[in-house]
């Protein structure tokens, strides 16, 4: 019984110290060094997007802070800590907002504990410092001296934040002059998802105090303050024309508060200072013509461009005035006629273009285009010149190469072929630079435009090639190319590009070197591989030949494409010296696919309200077979589009000409796709939209128009009808059979004597020419051959 309260009084001996804190509630283990203990909190995981930053948190939410203790071993006390949350910049035990006692290390070294939600909800619009220490520091106030905390272990000096929502803004221009007119956009939204804030979804925000204000370097407002009564919109100020361009400036919104109060939300916009949101400067400009040599009659483009000073913001609608003088600096003279007044456009820019005629320029002078600009209270001017030459044309330039494909030792001729401007001097030199890399290979100056150069044998890489052309009048043209050299160089080619299943594949490869030697032995290699990269056939060659083949055919299971791939590993001589190199080529072949989609129109002049008949036809490339459904897409270019679906390859789609279509050829599409909506094909006719058409114009029989048809019939009767009435030769007389005597006929009446015919030729009665007369008929009208004079005979 004795025992019995002993325990208990010593148990109650206990808890009263603990309660005193002189002892620690916790007891854990000793593995780790005590000091070496870190302190941090876990990221939130809102979008940073909306808030830069990791560790700001909405009221009510739980935030996690957690030690790590990576510093094994034992100081003789037990890895158990103490943890203050105190506001940012406040080192008074006092101010403390939130304590965790005795948080002790796990087997890993880890700890973590959360401030709640209800703690949270207290400490909104707030940053706060999280301190740790000793498994006794808050049982001793902190170690608080008067002074601020102290023999803390580790602390996160702003470690979270707790805000309801927060503010974007930015300006409507990233730079301004004195008396340009400053647009902020701006929003209040909820820092967790982005939306914006109202009375209604953030208690305790009141619009009466959200407000904005700008301010200077002197401390001096610019604007009245004013308040905002909605959560997102612009508000405008005027920067003074009497402003320092030199100076800062700050624009202040806030929120759930006024200027002052440590409970508010706010955004800063720095003007002229970090972080520079925005600048206010002086206004500059730049002038810039197109060229700087001219020639008489050419056309100049002059760009003046106006933006705040210090930076490339645009100032727009700015007074430009344009001047085009003769001569230099000061002692320049304008020439009448040209420039102007203008205005800057919303990119600060001005262009203006004008021409070089001789009566107002001159060769061998030197002009100015000089802008002078002008906004509010800031001028500026700006000047360019330019030269007017004889010469400084462009001559065409093109290099024609020997080959398109070089080995190491080659010979490279070049034919640089020029054409001149009009009324320009022949070529007086060319000048030819080529270069590897960095390193110049070789550069000629010369009066002709062949040149050749040898690649050194051991030389492998890119080689640049630049001419410039030169001519007397100062006129120059340029060109430029490359090529790229091997020690060898191999090629294939497969044919046909194009395969089914079961035809055989031809690949036909080259070796072009003349660093291997004629007789040397070359072992080339082929690999032919299907889309998965499986090889299907394989082999090597051994030969001198320079030249070779190998085939494959395709299996009754083709793949959609092959890969045709040779090796060529042979030895090359490089001076004295021999290498073994190996180069490759590879080609690639494609099985027949896809369809082919035709279209024919019953009439192809039609009227407005016609309805046309469309047939259509799918058919295969290749093997495969047809899509079980079509989508089509069918209608004239310039009216609406309908859609239609079927099973089948082939058939009709009916369409009806649109009333108040314009007249014309109208194109006619239609676009089919399979079930799934992949790329089956498409097909076009010309309609003509008449409103009375000719019915014979567009029907044809199969592909020719009927109206051709009938015409050729037309033709053929023609050719019929003439041979039928040519004349022919009369048959031979037959002779009569003999028969038994006829009674002997009486003697025929005596016949009358014929009149005289007449003369067969006249003489004309006016000119005395002979006038043939070929038929026994008169009387008759005749005329002279000579002289057109008729008469009659008798």
């Amino acid at each position: 019984m004795k025992g019995t309260n002993t325990a208990k009084v010593l148990a109650m001996g206990i808890a009263f110290v603990i309660a005193l804190g002189v002892l620690p509630l916790v007891l854990a283990d000793d593995n780790f060094i005590n000091p070496s203990v870190s302190v941090y909190i876990s990221p939130s995981g809102y979008p940073t997007s909306i808030y830069p930053s990791q560790y700001h948190f909405i009221p009510g939410d739980s935030v996690e802070v957690n030690l790590q203790n990576t510093n094994d071993g034992q100081d003789g006390e037990d890895d158990i800590y103490d943890i203050i949350v105190l506001p940012n910049g406040d080192n008074d035990w006092a101010d403390r907002v939130k304590i965790i006692d005795d948080l002790a290390l796990d087997d890993d070294g880890m700890a973590s504990e959360d401030i709640d939600g209800t703690t949270t909800e207290n400490l909104r619009d707030g940053c706060y410092d999280v301190y740790v220490g000793r498994g006794d520091w808050i049982q001793n106030s902190g170690d608080d001296t008067g002074t601020g905390i102290d023999n803390w272990y580790d602390r996160d000096l702003n470690a979270f934040c707790i805000k309801l929502y927060t503010i974007q803004a930015e300006t409507a221009s990233k730079g301004y002059i004195p008396g340009d007119t400053v647009r902020v956009f701006y929003s209040v939204v909820s820092l967790k998802d982005g939306s914006l804030v109202s009375e209604d979804t953030f208690p305790g925000l009141s619009f009466d105090d959200l407000e904005w204000g700008v301010w200077s370097e002197d401390g001096e407002t610019h604007e009245e303050s004013e308040n905002l009564d909605e959560s997102s919109g612009f508000f405008e100020f005027k920067v003074s024309n009497s402003g320092t361009t030199s100076g800062w400036y700050w624009v202040g919104i806030f929120a759930n508060g006024t200027f002052g109060d440590e409970r508010e939300d706010q955004k800063w916009l720095a003007a002229n200072q970090w972080p520079n949101d925005f600048t206010i400067g002086d206004l500059d400009l730049t002038v810039s013509a197109d060229r700087q040599i001219y020639q008489l009659d050419s056309v100049v483009q002059v760009t003046v461009v106006t933006f705040v000073d210090g930076t490339t913001v645009p100032e727009p609608e700015v007074e430009v005035e344009i001047e085009i003088m003769e001569g230099t600096g000061t002692g320049a003279d304008p020439i009448s006629g040209y420039g102007g007044e203008f205005l800057s456009d919303a990119a600060g820019k001005v262009e203006y273009v004008f021409s070089l005629p001789d009566s107002d320029f001159d060769e061998d002078m030197t002009y100015t285009a000089r802008a002078s600009v002008k906004k509010w209270l800031k001028e500026d001017t700006d000047d360019d010149t330019f030269d007017i030459k004889a010469g400084g044309r462009t001559i065409a330039v093109d290099m024609i190469f020997n080959e398109e494909v070089y080995t190491s030792g080659d010979t490279i001729q070049i034919d640089v072929q020029t054409a001149l401007p009009t009324g320009a001097s022949g070529v007086s030199a060319y000048s030819l630079r080529i270069r590897a890399g960095t390193q110049t290979m070789w550069q000629e100056v010369s009066s002709s435009n062949i040149f050749t150069y040898d690649i050194p044998e051991n030389f492998e890489g890119r080689l640049d090639f630049q001419v410039n052309v030169y001519n007397p009048d100062g006129d120059l043209g340029q060109d430029s190319d490359y090529k790229y050299v091997r020690h060898v160089v191999v090629l294939i080619n497969a044919e046909p590009q194009l395969y089914s299943t079961g035809q055989t594949i031809t690949a036909n490869y080259q070796l072009i070197s003349n660093r291997v030697e004629a007789n040397e032995e070359r072992y080339y290699f082929y690999i032919v591989t299907d889309p998965v990269g499986n090889i299907v056939l394989e082999g090597e060659v051994v030969s001198t030949a320079k030249t070779g083949s190998f085939q494959y055919t395709v299996p009754d299971v083709a793949a959609s494409y092959y890969n045709f791939r040779v090796v060529a590993n042979v030895e090359i001589i490089v001076g004295s010296d021999k290498y073994r190199v190996s180069e490759d080529a590879v080609d690639q072949v494609y099985r027949i696919s896809g369809y082919d989609l035709e279209i024919t129109v019953d009439n192809a002049a039609v009227s407005p309200g016609d309805r046309v008949t469309i047939h259509y036809e799918i058919t295969p490339r290749g093997d495969e077979g047809l899509p079980d459904k079509f989508n089509f897409n069918y209608g004239m270019s310039n009216g609406q589009v309908f859609t239609w679906q079927s099973d089948s390859a082939s058939g009709d789609i009916f369409y009806t000409i649109p009333s108040g279509v314009n007249e014309g050829d109208v194109d006619f599409y239609v676009s089919a796709w399979d079930g799934d909506w992949n790329w089956v094909g498409g097909a076009d006719e010309v309609l003509r939209i008449q409103e009375s058409p000719n019915p014979f114009e567009f029907v044809r029989l199969g592909d020719v128009p009927l109206i051709s048809v009938i015409l050729l019939i037309l033709v053929i009767l023609l050719i019929i009808i003439m041979l039928f009435r040519r004349p022919s030769a009369a048959p031979p007389k037959e002779e009569p059979e003999l028969g038994p005597p006829a009674e002997e006929a009486p003697p025929p009446e005596e016949a009358a004597p014929m009149e005289d015919a007449g003369p067969l030729s006249i003489n004309c009665k006016s000119c005395g020419a002979a006038i043939e007369i070929t038929t026994s008929k008169r009387p008759i009208e005749v005329m002279c051959p000579s002289c057109g004079e008729t008469e009659m005979v008798e």
